[in-house]
């Protein structure tokens, strides 16, 4: 799975506020450059999933303007986007870090410092990790009804996709609103149909991005007693200016 919502929101909110955009900046114009200069998030998934990561992180709208003309105006080839495998903690947690860059073997050697300070070195966990990107949609639900009830009605309105998944919990477990928030995991082929008909049926879409899952025979429980070295671990790795994101087999909280 993506690392949790906990060392995912804390990772973030470690760095500055200039490096995020920085590296929102990045993303943005990957998505573009890679995908025949395409603008239009309807036209992008990768491109709207990151502007949806922009708006979470309330990236001012000139920014992205910029962004967006910078990438549509550019030539020579594209950045490379590359993935690096590690295998941390006591446990083996497998980590897949994914990286935009215009120099693989400063990347990677950045990465392998990186690790090797932390007492871990670059492995390959092709095994961990499944090989096609997934979508992921967070919905704000309005009403009081429980989880239950939650998940039921949101099935029930996405059964006509490859949905995966749907999770169902309040978001002041990660943060200080009320709201109670639906996620939904689906295949990336079938990630704009769905969120085109989620708008429609007028749910408040939070977040949306695309990520690589991990194969659920290899999922684990993180130990308590090695969280705070996971946290700095992808704390660490996220700090990296060619990071852009860290997955991990870690299996969600329920």
């Amino acid at each position: 799975m993506i690392v949790s919502l906990i060392f995912r929101y804390k990772a973030a909110n470690d760095l500055t506020r200039g490096k995020k955009f920085s590296k929102l900046t990045k993303q943005i114009i990957s998505a573009v450059r890679s995908n025949n200069k395409i603008t239009n998030p309807a036209l992008n998934p990768e491109l709207s999933s990151i502007l949806s990561q922009c708006k979470l992180h309330q990236m001012p709208k000139s920014v992205i303007e910029t962004a967006l003309k910078k990438a549509a105006l550019g030539t020579g080839e594209p950045d490379q986007t590359l993935c690096y495998g590690s295998l941390v903690t006591p446990q083996n947690i497998a980590l897949l870090i994914e990286c935009i860059s215009d120099s693989p073997n400063r990347t990677r050697q950045e990465v392998r410092l990186a690790l090797k300070d932390l007492g871990y070195a670059v492995t390959d966990v092709g095994y961990f990790f499944e090989k096609r990107k997934k979508g992921r949609i967070v919905l704000a639900v309005d009403g009081n009804d429980d989880a239950a009830v939650v998940e039921e009605r949101v099935m029930t309105d996405v059964l006509d996709y490859n949905v995966e998944d749907v999770s169902v919990y309040r978001a002041d477990e990660y943060s200080d609103s009320s709201k109670t928030m639906a996620e939904v995991i689906c295949l990336f082929e079938d990630l704009m149909k769905l969120k085109e008909t989620l708008e429609k049926l007028q749910y408040g879409i939070e977040e949306m991005e695309t990520f690589y899952d991990s194969v659920v025979d290899t999922r684990v429980e993180l130990a308590a007693e090695y969280q705070a070295e996971f946290e700095k671990i992808i704390s660490t790795l996220e700090d990296l200016d060619d990071v852009s994101r860290v997955y991990s087999n870690v299996k969600q909280s329920s």
